[in-house]
């Protein structure tokens, strides 16, 4: 099961970075990135995606979790 959550997380990462490379300035883009990934992570994603790096972004299930129940508690 925790394989699957990393796999999901890691699908919410590469999305995340898309949505980064697309527009840059998109606020869900700066919410999202800076609360359920270390914004580091999010950079070397987007770097992976457009060829400028050789490996992906790191994603931390503590981390996600942690910022999905501090969204969670915002709403």
């Amino acid at each position: 099961i925790k394989q699957r959550i990393r796999r999901a997380i890691k699908v919410g990462l590469r999305n995340i970075a898309n949505m980064g490379i697309e527009d840059y300035t998109d606020d869900i883009f700066h919410t999202y990135a800076n609360v359920l990934f270390d914004f580091t992570n999010v950079k070397a994603e987007m770097d992976f995606i457009n060829g400028k790096r050789k490996s992906e972004g790191k994603i931390s299930i503590n981390k996600f979790f942690e910022g999905l129940i501090l969204r969670c508690q915002d709403n």
